[in-house]
């Protein structure tokens, strides 16, 4: 495992800050991401381009919206590595701006019942129709039969 890798799981893969920060200088400067993370020790056919491409857009990502993202790895004493934390989003209000009132409430729950009474005799309609075609081919077929005969 290369030295710029913290962990690696099957899902993820966790880079150290030194990394992230070679790598992206040498994005923008125009490198390719393969040649990158070859030149970091980091074997790109085991990583493969896909990857390669969504550490770029994590990292073009955490830059444009200018977050502070916890790159570092804070080990305590001579314990493991741990992850690098992200931190939370910010506080984004769990309902809409707008409220609705009781008898809006009331109204929309009236509103679905009916469309799901709706949907129900749509599908009986199917149902008949069906059956219907069914019982018209089995006359057909008995015609035909009748006629050969």
């Amino acid at each position: 495992m290369s030295e710029y890798v913290v962990s690696v799981s099957r899902k993820s893969i966790t880079y150290t800050e030194a990394f992230k920060e070679i790598f992206w200088q040498r994005y923008c400067d125009g490198g390719d991401v393969g040649v990158i993370f070859r030149e970091a020790g980091i074997n790109p056919d085991i990583i493969k381009r896909e990857r390669m491409r969504d550490l770029a857009l994590s990292i073009r990502t955490q830059k444009e919206k200018a977050t502070e993202v916890q790159m570092t790895v804070v080990s305590k004493g001579n314990a493991e590595p741990q992850k690098p934390t992200i931190p939370k989003a910010r506080n984004k209000p769990k309902f809409s701006k707008f409220s609705l009132t009781d008898d809006e409430i009331a109204n929309m729950f009236h509103q679905v019942a009916y469309m799901s009474q709706e949907l129900e005799f749509i599908k009986k309609l199917f149902r008949w129709e069906r059956r219907g075609q069914e019982g018209r081919n089995a006359d057909e077929r008995r015609a035909c039969s009748i006629v050969k005969s």
